[in-house]
């Protein structure tokens, strides 16, 4: 069985065929997926889709949703919404949070909003879900400073040596749909060559979608799954087992 670790089900983009989805994805042998929070005003609908799919899901503040001036508020309202919702056992982890050197605000107040959610994460012992994009530096100068914290960089494309140094401070590593695209020479390498213990799979529904679909969905992580098979010469039914064992010692799902 596969669960897709980051899939934002909770999307207009599924409003139509929501439960027609989950089904195939069933079908498929697809057993669910984690649903990572973009800001505030989506955390209820996440939750509530969770529970209407039968689904796991995260919650947090995206880095291009973090603003300077409702930082510190959207931090408190995470702190009591965790507080709120820790016994709920669809609860499973802190995100999407994270650095984006390309979009949102300066990286300071990324910064800001990211220690306060790993702190949260500590205290909650809950693992992050990270989004980086052109911040792996100072991504990992600042989870170097928190020992004990871990969690998965999603849809993660950069070199072996990065996933490793992310590795060696306890986090896995989120390979999507990129992994198809046969000029993402450097993720392939990595996927090939990294520890397997180190992946986890997901599709970052609905975008990211591989060239030649309109729409992203968890039914892709067929296609992830085998490729990543296909790349590192191994059993795609042994791969499966371990991966689903990665998912569910990083989530306890």
């Amino acid at each position: 069985m596969l669960i897709d670790t980051h899939a934002h089900l909770d999307f207009p983009e599924f409003d139509t065929d929501r439960q027609p989805l989950l089904a195939q994805m069933r079908q498929a042998g697809i057993g669910g997926a984690i649903i990572p929070a973009a800001d505030p005003a989506c955390w209820p609908r996440v939750r509530e889709v969770a529970r209407q799919t039968g689904c796991h899901y995260a919650l947090g503040v995206h880095p291009w949703w973090v603003t300077p001036e409702h930082c510190a508020h959207h931090l408190q309202q995470l702190a009591e919404m965790l507080s709120e919702q820790k016994d709920d056992p669809r609860l499973v982890a802190i995100g999407e949070t994270g650095l984006d050197s390309l979009k949102g605000p300066t990286l300071d107040v990324q910064l800001a909003s990211l220690r306060g959610h790993i702190e949260l994460a500590i205290q909650y012992d809950l693992p992050l879900i990270l989004h980086c994009v052109k911040a792996q530096r100072p991504l990992l100068e600042l989870l170097a400073q928190y020992p004990g914290c871990r969690g998965v960089i999603h849809g993660f494309g950069g070199s072996l040596e990065t996933a490793r140094q992310f590795a060696g401070l306890g986090f896995l590593i989120g390979i999507g749909a990129a992994v198809l695209n046969t000029n993402m020479k450097k993720l392939r390498h990595c996927v090939a060559n990294m520890e397997i213990a180190s992946l986890l799979p997901e599709t970052d529904s609905p975008a990211m979608a591989p060239k030649g679909i309109s729409r992203n969905t968890p039914l892709i992580m067929l296609q992830v799954v085998e490729e990543i098979a296909r790349l590192r010469q191994v059993d795609v039914v042994q791969l499966k087992e371990q991966l689903f064992r990665n998912v569910t010692q990083l989530f306890d799902v």
